[in-house]
């Protein structure tokens, strides 16, 4: 039960890197 809440918060944070990285690549996009 630990092990499956600890897999889904990382899974949330895998998506929240993911998202992150992908807004400064847009902002790196626009500032070309």
């Amino acid at each position: 039960m630990l092990l499956f809440e600890v897999n889904i918060i990382h899974k949330k944070s895998n998506i929240l890197n993911t998202q992150f990285k992908n807004r400064v690549n847009e902002k790196n996009k626009k500032d070309e």
